[in-house]
């Protein structure tokens, strides 16, 4: 639906399968994070895109990519603080999994930018 530019009704289909989907199981996991993923791409850089990234990251903390998205999309809506405990994650869980360009322009120490990129590329490595 969203290629052939019905975004609405792509929208509308991934909106009532998150709310549908009640019972946990790991598929039920699964597929509820990848809605709500694409949710928040094709809603980028507004409130309900955190929101949905907000709920993917309650429910499965574990991506990295998911936290980035969510940092990115508050630091471009410039909602401060940056960042702030989301389920289960606390701030310097965050800090952790910053991408190196978030990091930048979050703070100015160059420790912590270092520290950033190193954790960004181990990260990479282990995946």
């Amino acid at each position: 639906m969203e290629r052939m530019d019905e975004v609405d009704g792509a929208l509308d289909t991934l909106r009532a399968m998150t709310e549908r989907m009640a019972a946990v199981s790991r598929s039920n996991i699964d597929h509820k994070v990848m809605a709500l993923k694409n949710m928040a791409r094709i809603l980028r850089g507004t409130a309900e895109a955190e929101s949905a990234l907000k709920q993917a990251i309650e429910i499965d903390p574990t991506q990295d990519e998911l936290v980035q998205h969510w940092i990115n999309n508050r630091q471009s809506r410039c909602i401060w603080p940056v960042l702030e405990p989301v389920g289960r994650l606390k701030v310097d869980d965050l800090r952790q999994m910053m991408a190196p360009l978030s990091a930048a322009v979050h703070v100015d120490d160059p420790e912590l930018q270092r520290t950033a990129g190193r954790n960004y590329a181990r990260a990479g490595l282990a995946r």
